[in-house]
């Protein structure tokens, strides 16, 4: 329970807040490496920047946990991307959608042999309909899209890579519990209908650091549980995959990186 790291993320206001991560926050999503069917014989890709949260769960801590291996790429760049999946037999790459319209962009891209990659996931923005159904078309690759913030440590959300669903959140990893409730009232919302996503479970972190006044509003309980909110607009479908349709807090989306109004 002792607090291993702060990452940092921003508010309504645009000023960074530093997120408190324990051992156990941390520990839950680099187990959770494992919904992606990884194991020691893994070879994944570290392009996503290991100073967010991301980047830090799926490169580093989930590979030392899981005794695999990481192939580094210091910056994007499409062609040595595609050359290094080629080259060390890249089988999980978790990345931004936009790496992957790069990489079809590219005039060598029918070169790459990508035939070992087994598990292609991210988030941080929606990946386009056209662009996943391509994958699936040329490669038989089906991007399982995850999700999660620098508060729940990364994912809280993601597709089962045999069943994922496009253009979607996917549903609650194991141990946590996600639910759409009305913004104002704070009142679960029926099947299929929009609200804001809310999450609890071990992953999620302990409070803003010297905001305590931020840490108060971003949490509330329900059913004896204390939630999260996301600010995140969305709805489940009848099968229990989380779908986002809006943002309750004004940002700013560029290829994965928050903006906030304020600091433009």
């Amino acid at each position: 329970d002792d607090v291993a790291l702060m990452t940092y993320t921003s508010g309504t206001t645009g000023l960074p807040k530093g997120c408190m991560h324990t051992h156990l926050t941390l520990m839950h999503n680099a187990v959770g490496g494992q919904w992606g069917h990884s194991g020691p014989e893994s070879v994944a890709l570290g392009v996503v920047p290991m100073f967010h949260i991301t980047g830090l769960i799926y490169s580093v801590l989930g590979a030392v946990y899981l005794g695999s291996t990481t192939v580094i790429l210091p910056r994007w760049d499409r062609e040595l991307a595609g050359r290094l999946i080629s080259r060390h037999r890249v089988t999980h790459w978790t990345c931004i959608p936009t790496m992957i319209i790069d990489l079809f962009g590219s005039p060598n891209y029918r070169s790459f042999d990508l035939s070992s990659l087994r598990y292609l996931s991210g988030g941080g923005a929606a990946m386009p309909q056209a662009v996943a159904e391509r994958l699936q078309a040329e490669f038989g690759i089906t991007f399982a899209e995850g999700y999660g913030l620098t508060e729940t440590a990364a994912p809280s959300h993601a597709n089962p890579p045999e069943r994922a669903k496009l253009q979607c959140l996917g549903m609650p990893i194991f141990g946590v519990d996600s639910r759409v409730v009305d913004p104002v009232t704070l009142q679960e919302v029926p099947t299929g209908e929009v609200g804001e996503i809310v999450t609890h479970g071990p992953m999620v972190f302990k409070g803003y650091w010297k905001h305590p006044d931020a840490t108060r509003a971003a949490f509330f309980e329900l059913d004896g549980k204390r939630f999260f909110r996301t600010g995140d607009l969305g709805r489940i479908d009848e099968e229990g995959y989380f779908f986002i349709t809006d943002r309750l807090k004004r940002m700013i989306n560029a290829s994965g990186f928050k903006v906030w109004p304020a600091e433009v």
